[in-house]
C-alpha cells in the first residue's frame, strides 16, 4: 500500500498497490466501514483528490518501468495523466469511470506524472519529461482528455530552474509547492512555490492557448526551506 490520501470530507482513504499483478491499482477505503473497493486492475499510481472530492487523479505507467526489478518492456518508461469520476451513494456505495487524458501507446512519447489539481481553477500539474533523456519539468494542462500541455519555467533567485517534480497544492488555495533542482546541482534540495504573479501567468498562458512554454523571469518561484 503507498500513497495514502484522505478525502476532503474525510470519509474516505485512497491509496494504491503494486507488488504484483494480483494486486496493483488504485483503491478506496471507507474510514467508518472500513469496506474497500478496488477502482482499477491497472498500473495506476499516486491517486490524488480534487478539491471538491468528485475526482480522484493518478498516472498510468505503461511502458518501460513496472516495479523496482522488472519491466513492462525493453522499452522506455511512459506514462499518462487519467482520473477516476466518483459518484456517492450516501456514505458508503460509491460508483467511477476511470478516464484517461491520453491514449497510451500511440507514436508520441508522453511522460506525465503525479498530477494535481490547483485549486479554483480547472488546471491540472504535474511532472513529465518531453523525451526519455530529457530534464523533468512542471507542466501544467486543463482537466479535460486531449487538452494541450503546457511547460513551466519557473525562476529562482532570477535563474531558472534545471529540474522540478512532485507539485503540490491544498484544497483550499490557489497555490502550487514543488522541490526543484538548481544549475549546476545533482540533487534535489529546493522546496518552492510558486509566487501569485507566476500562477497568474500560467493561468493565462493556459487559457489563451498560443504558446506551450511560459516564459520570463517574471514567472518567479518562492523558497519555502531546503534541506
Amino acid at each position: 500500500m503507498q500513497h495514502p490520501r484522505i478525502s476532503p470530507d474525510g470519509r474516505w482513504l485512497t491509496f494504491y498497490c503494486r507488488v504484483h499483478d494480483a494486486a496493483q491499482g488504485v483503491y478506496l477505503l471507507n474510514l467508518q466501514t472500513e469496506q474497500h473497493f478496488r477502482l482499477s486492475t491497472e498500473h495506476d499510481k499516486h491517486p490524488t483528490w480534487s478539491a471538491d472530492g468528485k475526482r480522484i487523479y493518478f498516472h498510468h505507467v505503461h511502458a518501460g518501468k513496472r516495479h523496482r526489478f522488472d519491466m513492462f518492456t525493453l522499452s522506455d518508461e511512459q506514462s499518462v495523466i487519467g482520473y477516476f469520476d466518483m459518484t456517492f451513494h450516501g456514505r458508503t456505495h460509491p460508483d467511477w469511470r476511470r478516464v484517461l487524458m491520453d491514449q497510451p501507446g500511440g507514436d508520441a512519447f508522453i511522460y506525465h506524472k503525479h498530477p494535481v489539481e490547483i485549486p479554483q481553477t480547472d488546471l491540472l500539474a504535474f511532472h513529465g519529461r518531453k523525451s526519455p533523456d530529457g530534464d523533468m519539468k512542471l507542466m501544467v494542462r486543463r482537466d479535460e482528455p486531449g487538452s494541450p500541455v503546457f511547460e513551466i519555467e519557473p525562476y529562482w533567485q532570477g535563474e531558472k530552474l534545471k529540474e522540478a517534480k512532485h507539485p503540490c497544492s491544498s484544497f483550499r488555495y490557489t497555490d502550487l509547492v514543488f522541490v526543484a533542482k538548481p544549475k549546476g546541482e545533482k540533487r534535489y534540495h529546493l522546496l518552492l512555490g510558486l509566487d501569485e504573479s507566476a500562477l497568474a501567468t500560467v493561468r493565462e498562458v493556459v487559457e489563451g492557448g498560443v504558446v506551450e512554454t511560459a516564459r520570463g523571469s517574471s514567472r518567479s518561484a518562492t523558497a519555502l526551506g531546503m534541506n
